[in-house]
């Protein structure tokens, strides 16, 4: 059987592990002992008096901070949706307002090309304004000797937008 001493030693000679069969060093486990077994005691109901002030909790100054915030925050969106509807509301308007004048413009212009009618024109011209036809000597024709052409330059190959940039580039640093 291992010796047990108060110092703390690296080295012990024999077992460490304790001997339950030696009842001279543990009693309590001698196998002769008899157990005794304590007898179980009868549960009364008692009637447990609450006390007269609850505890109270203490609400955190963040907290409070944070629900403040939230409420602010929740009046600003509200805000910003009055205002969102009532733009939405103005642009309705305003889109109203425009194809009432898309519709008008359309009208003026069928008005404005009435107005040029060259029959009518020319019965204003001669009855109001006293102009006249012209006579056979009154009309000079003119002819030039060189016909008129014209001549469309196309390029020899198409170039890509990234070619079109680079020689922009390059003729705008020449």
């Amino acid at each position: 059987m291992a010796e047990y001493s108060t110092y703390k030693t690296r080295y012990v000679s024999g077992s460490t592990a304790y001997d339950y069969d030696s009842a001279e060093v543990f009693g309590e486990y001698a196998p002769e002992r008899d157990i005794e077994i304590p007898v179980a005691r009868k549960l009364r109901d008692e009637v447990v008096s609450t006390p007269s002030q609850a505890a109270s909790q203490a609400i955190s100054p963040v907290a409070i901070l944070g629900f403040a915030l939230v409420a602010v925050l929740m009046v600003f969106s509200l805000f910003a949706r009055a205002q969102l509807s009532q733009i939405s509301l103005q642009v309705v308007e305003q889109q109203t307002v425009l194809e009432e004048l898309a519709t008008q413009k359309q009208k003026l212009l069928v008005q404005y090309e009435f107005a040029f009618n060259l029959a009518e024109i020319e019965d204003y011209a001669i009855q109001e304004l006293g102009m006249q036809q012209p006579r056979s000597e009154q009309i000079y024709y003119i002819s030039s000797g060189v016909a008129d052409k014209a001549e469309i330059i196309t390029p020899e190959h198409q170039k890509n937008g990234l070619q079109k940039v680079f020689s922009a580039i390059g003729e705008y640093l020449r």
